[in-house]
């Protein structure tokens, strides 16, 4: 039988009132029904496939610390502004567009990895959810493991995990292991950011004041970070979802994006009301790592598209920055090339 459109409407109704007030604290689906972002992968062949989503307000905060933020001091640590990060908040917890438009002018890079981090603690459900806590923790409890043994357990995890926590944790553990590629100028190696994301990625409220059980978990998030792109080179990409799928409703739009790999070509793919796709055109640019992340377009012409400059009077235009392209996926707004 089909789904219930009552049922359906009652369902988007209940989830977007409750985010007028607040997307911080939301369940991972939930949030993904309020506002989301594509993420793509490629695959050997150059050919490029959609992978899933991640919410917006990871993706806009995610894409402006990577642009900005991988050699700022204490990056994650350094607390923002409690009046500007409240405005970030409200910003991201407010429709139509819920913060896919924000200008970060007046913003610092602190204020934005604040309310990245916020938002990733505050979910109930956590990244990793509680039903395969242990499943996580157990291999760090193996004595005798080699690291590419672990790797091999934690490849099965990973695999079986709800999709979208999935898709969630393994932008996470990219955008993580960038920061920590810069510690040595950051002063945030990965020691440090497991420590910081532990709570919202892998935890258990019985396990929280013990140093021990707390302590399994960090080193579990650890290796995770240190070794994030060999989970990501195992994805069967021909099990993968069609390139663009329709959205669930029309407030839970699929993003416009830009995706870069290490294949030395970019990709432009976005959907529209119509299903329209655009495709791919090569560029001479070098991909410094595994992942390169995807670029929120403004709605303009074609050619504004593919050169990459803002459409006049769009409210975007001033907020579109030059991305550091950092591994497979990349996020938000739009890239300029030279």
């Amino acid at each position: 039988m089909g789904k219930n459109p009552l049922r359906t409407w009652w369902k988007q109704l209940r989830i977007h009132k409750a985010s007028e007030n607040k997307l911080f604290g939301l369940s991972l689906s939930e949030a993904l029904e309020v506002s989301k972002v594509a993420i793509f992968l490629t695959r050997k062949d150059g050919e490029r496939v959609f992978y899933g989503y991640i919410p917006a307000v990871v993706a806009k905060c995610g894409f402006f610390l990577k642009e900005k933020a991988t050699l700022s001091k204490g990056i994650f640590r350094v607390n923002g502004s409690s009046k500007r990060i409240q405005l970030l908040q409200k910003a991201f917890s407010s429709g139509p567009d819920y913060g896919r438009s924000l200008i970060w002018d007046g913003y610092t890079v602190h204020d934005a990895a604040n309310v990245f981090r916020r938002f990733i603690n505050l979910m109930p459900d956590h990244v990793i959810p509680l039903e395969y806590y242990e499943l996580f923790r157990e291999p760090m409890t193996i004595s005798n493991l080699t690291d590419m043994e672990r790797v091999e357990l934690y490849r099965q995890r990973i695999d079986n995990l709800p999709i979208p926590n999935r898709q969630l944790l393994l932008y996470l553990l990219d955008l993580l292991a960038v920061f920590a590629s810069n510690s040595h100028i950051n002063l945030m190696p990965a020691e440090n950011l497991a420590a910081i994301f532990q709570p919202g990625i892998l935890s258990h409220p019985n396990h929280e004041v013990y140093s021990k059980d707390y302590e399994i978990s960090q080193n579990a998030l650890l290796f995770l970070i240190n070794h994030q792109g060999s989970f990501i080179k195992t994805i069967p990409l021909s099990s993968l979802p069609p390139l663009v799928p329709s959205p669930t409703s029309p407030d839970a739009s699929s993003s416009t994006l830009v995706a870069q790999s290490d294949h030395n070509s970019r990709v432009q793919v976005y959907s529209s009301k119509s299903g329209t796709i655009k495709r791919w055109r090569s560029f001479n640019r070098q991909s410094r790592k595994n992942f390169s992340t995807a670029d929120i377009l403004d709605h303009g012409t074609d050619d504004q598209k593919l050169s990459g400059s803002p459409r006049k009077n769009s409210p975007r235009s001033s907020s579109l920055t030059r991305s550091g392209s950092m591994k497979l996926f990349h996020t938000l707004d739009r890239r300029r090339d030279g």
